[in-house]
């Protein structure tokens, strides 16, 4: 509970006015991007999805820059 008050403070904008719905959400949002391990899609040389459990932002942001997308199929 506390950690959805500290949550709450921190997007409750100075000036800005704090509904409880806008807050719900800014706290959804900051949960939502905290929560690792996280299941992301990879792909092999061959362009095959292969799904990768990230530990963290970092991890993420490797995982997907080493293993892109393919824009075409690789020839057999």
């Amino acid at each position: 509970m506390l950690l959805l008050r500290v949550v709450a403070r921190s997007c409750a904008g100075l000036g800005e006015e704090n509904t409880v719905k806008k807050a719900a959400e800014c706290v959804a949002k900051n949960l939502q991007a905290e929560a690792y391990p996280r299941q992301i899609i990879c792909y092999t040389p061959m362009g095959n999805p292969v799904k990768v459990m990230a530990t963290d932002a970092d991890h993420e942001a490797f995982l997907l820059k080493m293993n892109p997308q393919p824009t075409e199929q690789a020839p057999c």
